[in-house]
C-alpha cells in the first residue's frame, strides 16, 4: 500500500538512434504486463510517447486499458498526445530541464492527471 504500481518503460533506446528498436514488440510486452499483473495483482503503468508506439508498434491500440504516464517535452501543449485507443493519461512527464532544490542536475518532472484520491487509488491506499 502507498507504492505506485511497476511500471515498464516501453521505449526507444537513448542511444541517440532514431529506429524503432528490434526488440519492442506488442506480444512481448504483453507477455511482461500479463505477468506483472498477476504477480502483483495491480495493472502496471505504462511510460511511453504516442509517436513510439505510432512509428514502432504501429499504433497499437493493445495498451489502451492501462494507466499511461506519457512523455512529451513540447512546451507548446497542455496535454500529452494519446495513443490511439486511450482516452486519458494518468502521468505527463513534461520536461526533462526541471530544477529542483538540492537536486545538483536537470532532472524529469511530471504531473499527476487526477486528484488525490485518484493519486492514493492507483497508490493502492
Amino acid at each position: 500500500a502507498g507504492d505506485l504500481p511497476p511500471i515498464f518503460d516501453l521505449e526507444r533506446m537513448d542511444d541517440g538512434s532514431e529506429g524503432c528498436p528490434t526488440y519492442a514488440s506488442v506480444s512481448d510486452a504483453k507477455v511482461w504486463l500479463d505477468t506483472v499483473e498477476a504477480a502483483f495483482g495491480r495493472k502496471p503503468v505504462i511510460y511511453t510517447q504516442k509517436s513510439f508506439l505510432d512509428d514502432c508498434l504501429g499504433s497499437t491500440t493493445a495498451f489502451a486499458a492501462y494507466p499511461l504516464q506519457l512523455a512529451d517535452y513540447r512546451r507548446s501543449i497542455t496535454q500529452p498526445p494519446l495513443p490511439n485507443g486511450s482516452t486519458t493519461w494518468a502521468m505527463w512527464q513534461y520536461t526533462d530541464a526541471a530544477l529542483f532544490p538540492g537536486i545538483q542536475a536537470p532532472a524529469t518532472a511530471d504531473v499527476f492527471n487526477g486528484t488525490q484520491a485518484d493519486l492514493d487509488r492507483l497508490a493502492n491506499r
